[in-house]
């Protein structure tokens, strides 16, 4: 590895180039820049380089898609089948548990707990539709700009009535609270 020596014609250049920009001199920093990198060899890759690697992109992205579809395949079989031993795990103890379980009281009991929950969540939903439409209507009328405006001014005047009550406490530091009896 060869150092450059002192009087490299490059480290001139640059050396001007530094100068100029320290003082704020455009066009010689400009012209000392171009003459600086004007005289690098210009490097570019060789001919149907990017036809080539494109190409390499498209084939492996191919690949890839066919392989993820064959690891989501084989996910979905796998959950499928734990989904059915889940299923027989369940309808096993059911079914071992059925001479001491009533089958009716079983039936009703599970018919009840589907209705209620079914009962929560459309409560639910009833909910988050009633909270829809007052945010609609909010929305509407907030929409009109006589409204906004006089919403903006009372957030305003609000907001000026607490600094000026800030001010005049903090200027009467003499004034205690009380408990009333």
């Amino acid at each position: 590895m060869s150092r450059r020596r002192n009087d490299d014609p490059y480290r001139a250049l640059y050396r001007s180039w530094r100068e100029a920009e320290g003082r704020d001199d455009e066009s010689v920093a400009d012209a000392a820049f171009a003459s600086l990198f004007g005289g690098l060899p210009l490097e570019a890759p060789p001919a149907g380089f990017a036809a080539r690697v494109l190409a390499a992109a498209r084939v492996r992205e191919g690949r890839g898609e066919s392989l993820s579809r064959a690891a989501a395949a084989r996910l979905a079989a796998a959950l499928l089948g734990l989904m059915s031993l889940g299923t027989f795990a369940l309808a096993g103890l059911v079914v071992s548990s059925l001479p001491r379980l009533d089958f009716g009281v079983a039936v009703r009991a599970f018919t009840r707990g589907l209705g209620l929950t079914w009962e929560w969540i459309a409560s639910g939903l009833a909910f988050w539709d009633r909270l829809a439409e007052w945010s609609a209507l909010v929305a509407r009328v907030v929409g009109v700009p006589a409204v906004a405006g006089s919403l903006l001014a009372s957030a305003l005047a609000a907001a000026a009535a607490f600094v000026l009550l800030r001010r005049l406490l903090a200027e009467q530091g003499n004034l205690t609270y009380a408990e009333p009896h």
